[in-house]
């Protein structure tokens, strides 16, 4: 991957957005760790690519931490933020997300982290002729939701971890993720229980 460079006004809403994840936690109120490897790691290529290098506007910063929240946790319902001016002034904004349906292929199953991250894995074909690949909404991360493409991708029993070969989201490639199964509606799925970054 190639450096992670920000403009002045993208650091600041990356800093911005560490507070909130701080004071706020997730959705759910639950203590979130902004400075985590992974967790910084993913939240600045985003910002480095999906937010402007610079906002003319007082209330961008807001927006655009808004927006970056929103996108790390998947957030699926509409999220209203209230500000009280000097002058007294209430302004509530309500921001809406939009659901994003994303890709990711993973090589074969392995037995730990280690394995999966040492394997030479550039395919998500295996010899079986299955193709290994599934869709989830918004973004990677722990807890995440995983539909397979194909029902054979089901065959990973004691071999939980797999090393990530294609994804629409560049900054997983290579990453190692440990799956559980799940139903959900009837519906066999994954769960994504653990994202590990690449060590090669």
């Amino acid at each position: 991957m190639s450096k992670i460079i920000l403009s002045p006004y993208q650091a600041t809403v990356f800093k911005k957005l560490e507070k909130v994840l701080q004071k706020r936690g997730n959705p759910q109120g639950i203590k979130v760790n902004p400075k985590g490897y992974w967790l910084s790691k993913r939240v600045a290529v985003y910002i480095m690519h999906n937010i402007a290098k610079s906002h003319h506007s007082k209330d961008g910063f807001d927006i655009d931490v808004e927006n970056v929240y929103i996108w790390l946790f998947g957030a699926t319902q509409s999220i209203a933020t209230t500000q009280v001016s000097n002058t007294g002034t209430t302004t509530t904004t309500t921001t809406t997300p939009t659901i994003v349906t994303n890709n990711i292929g993973l090589g074969w199953g392995h037995s730990t982290t280690v394995k999966a991250d040492n394997s030479d894995a550039t395919s998500t074909l295996h010899p079986t002729g299955v193709i290994n690949t599934w869709t989830y909404q918004n973004s990677l991360s722990v807890g995440t939701e995983l539909t397979p493409n194909n029902v054979s991708s089901f065959h990973f029993n004691d071999n939980p971890f797999f090393k990530i070969i294609t994804s629409d989201e560049s900054i997983t490639v290579g990453d190692v993720i440990e799956l559980e199964k799940i139903v959900v509606n009837g519906i066999a799925q994954a769960r994504v229980i653990s994202i590990t970054p690449s060590s090669i």
